[in-house]
């Protein structure tokens, strides 16, 4: 018997990096990927993070400094075991 599981990935729709260790990283929860990308832009469409592994999280800096508490937009490609390209958009919103 061939068992066969649809990808999925998870995203939060906030988080905040005040170093009160509650929601501090933008974390991605996902299963039965094969490949995985995202992206997150701010609202001028500069890229603020990207990385093509769910262990890692953004902690909320671009170029070592805190971003603005404000909403950014993630991008996602992600591929299962069956090699079809599935595709996620949304929000997130940085609190301070």
């Amino acid at each position: 018997i061939l068992f066969s599981f649809d990808p999925v990935v998870w995203v939060p729709n906030a988080f905040s990096p005040n170093e009160d260790r509650l929601n501090d990283l933008f974390q991605l929860k996902g299963g039965s990927l094969k490949h995985f990308e995202i992206h997150i832009y701010n609202r001028w469409g500069e890229k603020m993070f990207e990385s093509t592994s769910l262990d890692n999280s953004w902690n909320g800096y671009f170029h070592d400094h805190p971003c603005q508490q404000d909403v950014y937009v993630y991008y996602i490609k992600y591929w299962g075991f069956d090699n079809v390209l599935k595709t996620k958009t949304g929000n997130i919103t940085l609190l301070k």
